[in-house]
């Protein structure tokens, strides 16, 4: 899978670069510290100290130290190969920066994400009309999901392929989930005509993972892709389903599992239980012949009956 992200290193960093680091090594974005809230969030009850604010005027002023000077090599800033600061994705410059759990930030706009989602990015994002006065111009936002189910999510987000970075299977399974938990529900995005392909995309990678697929995609009420990934679990054994995925999956879904595959043996049963059809005698095979072979028919296909349903 194609990395969402790429590095960029202290001495490669300008003064007009939007991100660059202190010397206490804290994010520092148009010479503000980050914190670990977004400014937007303080009527969901952020504090007063989890808010940004200008550094204090007796400290050195991080515009005034030499930032161009080689830091230690683990500073590196990982910044998203699609949602950067200087993209093009719109016309406008990003104004929301998305940490993901293991710290590669996506730049994004707010006006984007929140021209889908039903409940504001899970409470996350405001619009800027609504953030309180004298917040920053750019909200930070932190959030639980790694870079890769955060790539996958915010393409879905602003309607663009991420076919590119070639996402596996778990990494879809946890970006469909995550769709859900932000407001944006996969009923609209994982379907056969959506132009995203990311069904499509799923469904390339079925195979290798089928009993996950059909949970997620029961668990969402993906019906299309439930059924298309069900051929896949004809031979799937039901018994060792651990009591999370059939949760998970739920009694409907579970149990078009088992019909189905109760009813793909009642099927094979039918058809075996139908004797050969009698024909003209013919000289290497008279009526007596036939008979022999119908009662050998019978035999063998009520022992295969037992073993099917044992």
């Amino acid at each position: 899978m194609d990395s969402p992200e790429h590095a960029f290193y202290w001495q490669d960093l300008t003064d007009e670069e939007v991100l660059f680091f202190d010397s206490s090594n804290q994010f520092v974005l148009d010479g503000l510290p980050l914190g670990s809230v977004d400014t937007a969030n303080e009527s969901h009850g952020a504090t007063a100290s989890q808010l940004l604010t200008p550094p204090s005027s007796d400290t050195t002023s991080p515009w005034d130290r030499n930032i161009h000077s080689p830091p230690p090599e683990e500073r590196i800033i990982s910044i998203s190969t699609a949602f950067q600061p200087t993209g093009t994705l719109l016309q406008i410059p990003p104004d929301t920066v998305l940490i993901a759990s293991d710290r590669v930030l996506f730049y994004t706009h707010s006006s984007q994400i929140l021209s889908a989602t039903q409940n504001r990015f899970n409470g996350h994002v405001l619009s800027r009309s609504r953030c309180p006065p004298g917040a920053s111009k750019v909200s930070v936002i932190p959030l639980p999901d790694s870079a890769a189910v955060l790539n996958v999510v915010l393409h879905v987000v602003y309607n663009i392929s991420c076919a590119y970075y070639n996402p596996d299977i778990a990494t879809l399974m946890s970006a469909v989930d995550a769709l859900a938990v932000y407001g944006y529900p996969p009923q609209g995005y994982v379907t056969p005509s959506s132009p995203l392909s990311l069904y499509a995309l799923i469904l390339s990678q079925a195979p290798t993972s089928p009993i996950q697929v059909y949970a997620t995609a029961a668990a969402h009420g993906l019906h299309d892709l439930a059924v298309a990934v069900s051929s896949h679990l004809l031979s799937f054994p039901v018994h060792t389903l651990s009591d999370e995925l059939a949760t998970r999956i739920g009694s409907v879904y579970l149990k078009r599992l088992c019909f189905m595959q109760l009813g793909r043996v009642e099927r094979l049963l039918r058809l075996l239980r139908a004797l050969p059809h009698i024909h003209p005698e013919m000289e290497r095979c008279n009526f007596v012949a036939q008979k022999r072979l119908a009662r050998a028919w019978g035999l063998a296909s009520a022992s295969l009956a037992w073993d099917a349903k044992t």
